[in-house]
């Protein structure tokens, strides 16, 4: 008979643990809408663009839809001269014909001038400027700009550039404020 009375005993106890389990799960159910909310989008398995992040706006867009862009070395080539036109851009009015399979940067002239896009007083053409040097910081924001205007759903807006080149929009972490540091985010771009 003890045996009976310790056996319901346990019974009765292994329930209690059980139902205890049961009512701290079911209280997790409560905070996990909120525990996704303070968390990264990407928590629910989609990737959100970046400048959607530093906007704010995650309405109207498909997660998972950003795209990396190009890099200066592509842009100064002239066989990415439909993508400038794309970009509302003029890659420059050829003036010889290409010797080589590729184009030069040589056998163009004019094009869409510096200070047209970031202002200033610099009004030497961005295929000129590519051509000069593609690891300076200008060449890396020209490339930024021409890969946000021609590539759909680059990680940042054409907007997003200017204001990143005026230092009106700071660049993520762990990228500081400073021209170094927005033009290395600029590079992680691509």
């Amino acid at each position: 008979m003890r045996n009976q009375e310790q056996e319901n005993s346990d019974n009765l106890t292994e329930p209690t643990e059980a139902n205890n389990r049961r009512r701290f799960i079911k209280g997790l159910g409560g905070i996990t809408p909120v525990l996704l909310t303070l968390t990264s989008p990407s928590i629910l398995g989609g990737e959100m663009c970046l400048s959607q992040q530093l906007s704010g706006n995650v309405s109207g867009t498909t997660n998972g839809a950003c795209v990396k862009g190009q890099n200066p070395t592509f842009w100064r080539n002239g066989s990415s001269i439909s993508l400038w036109q794309t970009a509302g851009l003029v890659y420059g009015t050829r003036i010889t014909s290409p010797t080589n399979n590729g184009t030069l940067c040589s056998h163009y002239t004019g094009g869409t001038a510096f200070n047209v896009i970031f202002g200033g007083n610099t009004t030497t053409p961005l295929r000129q400027l590519l051509c000069s040097n593609v690891t300076n910081s200008t060449a890396i924001w020209i490339a930024a700009y021409l890969n946000a205007a021609a590539i759909p759903n680059y990680i940042l807006t054409k907007q997003q550039v200017l204001e990143l080149y005026t230092g009106a929009l700071a660049p993520p972490p762990p990228y500081p404020n400073a021209n170094s540091g927005r033009t290395n985010f600029l590079k992680s771009t691509w």
